[in-house]
This record gives structure tokens, C-alpha cells and sequence, in this order.
């Protein structure tokens, strides 16, 4: 049963009266269990309930024992059948208290652990299923300023990425906010038509942070193309409109860095000519085409 928690351990009165009633609600048995403490990690996240009558200096959250003087908490879990979690919660008899159904409202139950601990159940709502883009490899390609309108579009196109792209690849929102931080950012949306399909963002700036008169760098800080838009050549020409952009700006190389491994970028930057310069940075290898 898919859960999220805001709560990650509960201190409690008994740990064997609260372990059954925890694997009865989430359908799972503790990841890690011991005479004190037990462990419950579904979708990764961690909830852990602990016996109470323990050194304060262990305790991370205020205990959840209704009069302790340290105060209590209240837990809200998302599930994505609350029907089915409802009734097997019943037939376990615990007793569970529906919420009145309210137009453009999710429906909620609320129930309590054995210490009294209040508990709340609310449905999941499901995202919806991301649409067969409609632009195509014909579309145009262009490099366009964000704005306030169009933030949103170009930070959700990190969520298109896999697992293992998002690793190779910092999200669009913390570039952007980078970006404002820097005198030497310069950042675009990448669009095929008018759908933003990509970000790109460059460092031009002096080669020494510390000497503002040293030579002039390109740096390709940032580049991605979201999921959905893969596969179409936008990458290719969009770099290529970057390359352009730095070339007029007077360069004669643009370096870039990537991470090795699944996911990494490197094989595009090298068909387009980008080859190994020997630099690390950091874990991520240092590429740059040159044109001198």
C-alpha cells in the first residue's frame, strides 16, 4: 500500500500492540524490527515506532502518547485505494470514521493507534498520464527567454526524465535559481514550434573566479531534453543553436561535463564532435568541441 508519511517515528506505549496494528493498516511487515523499535519503509519512506520509556536524548519527534507532556502529533497518510484500506480496516476492527463527501473535495477517514495517536486517510490522486507530444522533428527550433508565464512548463519538464537522467542532471528549477545567482549565467528555453521541449543554460564568464580580468570561458553548465521529446533531433538542434549563440559572442571552443554510466549524456556531445579534454570535474568527465 502505497503511503506518504509527514511523521517518521512514533513514540509509543507498547511496540508489539503498535507493530500489529501498523502491519494491519499499511499490509506490510517492518523492514527492520527489533524488542524496541520496528521499521515500516513502503514507497521507501520510513516509519518507525518506538517504545517511549527511553533515554529523551534518542527521541527525534515528540512522543505520540496522548497526555505526555512533550505534546502529541497526528500522521496523514495518502492511499490510493481508500475504499479497499477502509474495509480491511473495518474487518480487522478498528474503527474507522468517513468523512462527509464533498464536491471538489478528496474523500478522508480518520481513525486512531492504540495510544490514541490520530490518524488520517485520504485518497491518492492519480496524475495524469503525460500525452503523446504533438510537435515533431519538422518543427522549428528556437532559443527563448523565460518568463513568469512559462517557469512553470520549463521546471516540469524535469519530471519527464528517467531515473537515471535526473541523476546526470540537475533539475530545471534549481538551474533557474542558479541562473539568478550568477553574473555569468546566460539561460534559455528550448522550444520545437511553441512547446518548450528543453533547458540550456551557459557559463560565460572569466576562467579564474577570483580574477575577473582573466580569458573569457564558454561553458555548457546546463543542457536537457524533456522525456517526452526525445528521439526527435531537438537536442541536436538546439545545441547547435547554443554553439552559434557562443560563436557570435566570439568563442572558439565550448567545454561541457557530464557523468559516466547509464543515463550519461556523453555519447550525443560526441556526435557532435565534443572530445575528452582530460579535465574532472568532480565525478563527471570534461569534454569540449573546439573550432580554432
Amino acid at each position: 500500500m502505497p503511503i506518504q508519511a509527514k511523521v517518521n517515528t512514533l513514540y509509543v506505549a507498547d511496540v508489539e500492540r503498535s507493530r500489529h496494528f501498523y502491519r494491519t493498516l499499511l499490509g506490510i511487515a517492518p523492514a527492520v524490527e527489533s524488542e524496541v523499535r520496528s521499521e515500516f519503509t513502503p514507497d521507501g519512506i520510513v516509519l518507525a515506532v518506538q517504545q517511549a520509556d527511553l533515554p529523551a536524548s534518542t527521541r527525534s519527534v515528540k512522543p505520540a502518547i496522548p497526555g505526555h507532556p512533550a505534546g502529541s502529533n497526528s500522521l496523514r497518510l495518502a492511499v490510493p485505494d481508500l475504499e479497499a484500506a477502509c474495509l480491511r480496516l473495518q474487518q480487522a476492527g478498528f474503527a474507522v470514521e468517513r468523512s462527509a463527501e464533498k464536491e471538489g473535495t478528496q474523500p478522508q477517514a480518520y481513525l486512531h493507534d492504540p495510544d490514541g495517536f490520530s490518524i488520517e486517510l485520504e485518497q491518492i490522486v492519480a496524475p495524469e498520464t503525460p500525452q503523446k507530444p504533438t510537435v515533431g522533428p519538422k518543427d522549428a527550433i528556437s532559443l527563448r527567454e523565460i518568463n513568469a508565464e512559462t517557469l512553470g512548463a520549463i521546471i516540469r519538464l524535469s519530471d519527464t526524465l528517467s531515473p537515471a537522467q535526473k541523476h546526470m542532471v540537475a533539475t530545471n528549477a534549481v538551474s533557474v535559481a542558479q541562473a539568478h545567482f550568477s553574473p555569468y549565467a546566460w539561460f534559455r528555453a528550448i522550444y520545437a514550434g511553441d512547446t518548450p521541449v528543453g533547458f540550456a543554460m551557459v557559463y560565460i564568464g572569466p576562467e579564474d573566479d577570483a580574477d575577473p580580468k582573466s580569458k573569457t570561458v564558454y561553458f555548457l553548465w546546463r543542457f536537457m531534453i524533456g522525456g517526452l521529446y526525445q528521439g526527435m533531433g531537438f537536442g541536436r538542434r538546439g545545441l547547435e543553436l547554443i554553439i552559434e549563440e557562443v560563436k557570435r559572442r566570439g568563442a572558439r571552443r565550448l567545454g561541457v561535463s557530464c557523468g559516466e554510466g547509464e543515463g550519461s549524456p556523453e555519447g550525443f556531445y560526441r556526435s557532435l564532435g565534443f572530445k575528452r579534454d582530460g579535465h574532472m570535474y568532480g565525478d563527471e568527465v570534461g569534454l569540449v568541441l573546439s573550432w580554432e
